[in-house]
């Protein structure tokens, strides 16, 4: 698994992983995401 763990750093170093990471932090902190997600994993019953 090592060389999956490296190829995961080295993607998260790169350009693409970095925009990816940045796209993903404005979704989270964005409110009507955050409502969706709390939605589809709140508790049932």
């Amino acid at each position: 698994m090592g060389s999956l763990k490296n190829r995961m750093s080295k993607f998260a170093k790169s350009s693409k992983g970095k925009k990816l990471r940045d796209k993903a932090m404005q979704k989270a902190k964005d409110p009507k995401a955050r409502e969706k997600i709390a939605k589809k994993f709140a508790k049932k019953g």
